[in-house]
C-alpha cells in the first residue's frame, strides 16, 4: 500500500515520492517504443509493446571513463549447527571506505526482507532455504547495496579464528543467561569489562542467552568489535598475520585469508574512534508465533548511509514485482540476482496468473523519460523483456516483470 496522506514520513521518503509524483504527471511519449491499442472498457485500457525491446549492444566505447573509487562491502554469516543443519545467527557488514575510512554494521538475522521468490521472511529463513547464495541477494535486496565478498563463519570456526587473537578486554553490555536444567539458569557473562578467551569470545557473539534476543545481540556484537580495534589500533598488521595463521577457519568464502586479512588490517589501521560502529535498529513483529524483526524503511536507509556512505540504499532504487510466468522453481531468485544491486529493489514476488508465458513482460506505470530509463536498464539486465504500460496508475511498484520462458535461454 503506498504511503496514505496522513502518514508521516521523512525528508528524504517525501521528496521520492514528490518526485515520483511530478513525473507521472509530466507523461511524455515513447517514441516507437509503444503503440496505443485501448480496449472497449476504457477504464481498463492498456498500451502494449509494438516491438519487443532487444538488449543494448554491450561494446564499451574506445575510451571508457574511469570507474569512481567506492566502499567495498564484505558480509559476515555468522552460523551454527542447529537440529542438523546450519542457522544463520547473526550477519555483519565490514566496509572499506572509499576515502580510507571504515564502517561495521550488525543486523539481526531474523530481519524480515522480501525473499526474491519466496516472499517475507528473515534473512536466516533466505539462508535455510537457499544458502549463502540466496541471504546474500536478500540482504542485497534489504538494503538497496551491492555487498562485495562474503564470509560464512560457524560458531567452532569463529573458536578458532579467535584463538588467534585472544583474549581480549571485551566491556559486556549486559549479563548473559542460559538455561541449566528445569526452572534453573546460571550466568554466562557478567555486565562490565573482562578478559576473555577465545571460547567465550565466540559464545559472546553466538549465545541470546535465556532473556535475550537478536537485539541484544548485536550491544555484544559493537562491544567485540570495538575491544578487537582497541587491541590493534596500535599493531594492525599483527592482526592481519593472526587472520592468516587461522586462515583455516575461513574456509567459505570467496576470498583467501590473504585478503580477508587485509580488509581487517585497514579497519585497524583507521582507529578504533574513526570507525563507525553501527547496529540495524529493528522491532519485533507483533504476530503471534512470529520471531521476526521489522526495520523502517528510513531506518535502513540511515543504516546503509552511516556504515555505506551516502547514494546508496532503499529509497534510491526502483521498486520492482517479479512474478514467476514460466513455472520453473527459483526463478525469481534468478531473476532478482542480475536486478538487486544495480538499481533495483525487489518488494513482490509470488507467480503470475498463467505459468505459460513464452515472453518476458516488463511492466510500467507511466510513459515517463524516467521510467523509459528503468525499463532499458531492466531489459539489459535481464537479456530480454517486452514492455507493456498499463494505464491503471499505483503506488506500490515501477515495474512489474513477468519471467517468460525465453529468459530460461538468457542463463
Amino acid at each position: 500500500m503506498s504511503d496514505g496522506p496522513d502518514k508521516k514520513v521523512g525528508p528524504r521518503r517525501a521528496a521520492l515520492q514528490e518526485r515520483r509524483r511530478r513525473a507521472r504527471r509530466s507523461r511524455t511519449a515513447w517514441g516507437t517504443v509503444v503503440t496505443v491499442l485501448i480496449t472497449a472498457a476504457g477504464s481498463t485500457a492498456v498500451l502494449f509493446a509494438a516491438r519487443e525491446v532487444t538488449r543494448p549492444d554491450p561494446t564499451p566505447s574506445a575510451s571508457p571513463s574511469p570507474a569512481a573509487p567506492r566502499a567495498v562491502t564484505t558480509a559476515i554469516f555468522g552460523t551454527e549447527l542447529r537440529r542438523g543443519r546450519d542457522a544463520l545467527v547473526w550477519v555483519n557488514l565490514l566496509v572499506e571506505g572509499a576515502d580510507g575510512d571504515a564502517a561495521i554494521g550488525y543486523l539481526p538475522a531474523r530481519t524480515a526482507a522480501e525473499v526474491p521468490g519466496r516472499g517475507l521472511q528473515g534473512v536466516a529463513g533466505a539462508y535455510g532455504s537457499g544458502g549463502v547464495a540466496l541471504a546474500l541477494v536478500t540482504l542485497e535486496n534489504l538494503l538497496g547495496i551491492g555487498i562485495d565478498h562474503y564470509v560464512e563463519l560457524s560458531a567452532s570456526d569463529a573458536r578458532a579464528l579467535l584463538a588467534q587473537v585472544e583474549p581480549l578486554t571485551v566491556d559486556v553490555p549486559d549479563e548473559v543467561r542460559v538455561p541449566a536444567g528445569e526452572s534453573r539458569e546460571r550466568i554466562i557473562f557478567s555486565r562490565g569489562s573482562q578478559s576473555l578467551p577465545a571460547t567465550f569470545l565466540a559464545r559472546l557473539l553466538y549465545t541470546l542467552g535465556s532473556d535475550g534476543d537478536d537485539i541484544s545481540l548485536g550491544a555484544r556484537h559493537i562491544a567485540f568489535w570495538s575491544a578487537l580495534l582497541d587491541a590493534f589500533e596500535d599493531d594492525p598488521g599483527s592482526l592481519a598475520r593472526a587472520i592468516v595463521e587461522g586462515g583455516g577457519a575461513l574456509g567459505k568464502s570467496d576470498r583467501g585469508p590473504g585478503e580477508l586479512a587485509a580488509t581487517f588490517e585497514a579497519l585497524a589501521a583507521v582507529g578504533r574512534s574513526e570507525v563507525v560502529l553501527r547496529t540495524l535498529s529493528v522491532t519485533p513483529l507483533e504476530v503471534p508465533g512470529s520471531e521476526l524483526y521489522v526495520a523502517e524503511e528510513e531506518e535502513i536507509e540511515t543504516f546503509v548511509t552511516d556504515v555505506v556512505g551516502e547514494g546508496a540504499g532503499p529509497l534510491t532504487q526502483a521498486r520492482v514485482q517479479i512474478l514467476n510466468g514460466n513455472g520453473v522453481p527459483g526463478i525469481g531468485q534468478e531473476v532478482a540476482t542480475r536486478l538487486v544491486g544495480e538499481g533495483f529493489r525487489v518488494i513482490l514476488s509470488g507467480n503470475a496468473r498463467r505459468l505459460d508465458h513464452e515472453r518476458t513482460l516488463i511492466i510500467a506505470y507511466d510513459t515517463t523519460d524516467e521510467t523509459k530509463a528503468l525499463v532499458e536498464r531492466a531489459v539489459e539486465l535481464l537479456g530480454v523483456g517486452r514492455v507493456q504500460i498499463s494505464t491503471q496508475d499505483q503506488g506500490i511498484v515501477d515495474l512489474t516483470i513477468v519471467v517468460g520462458k525465453d529468459f530460461l535461454r538468457t542463463r
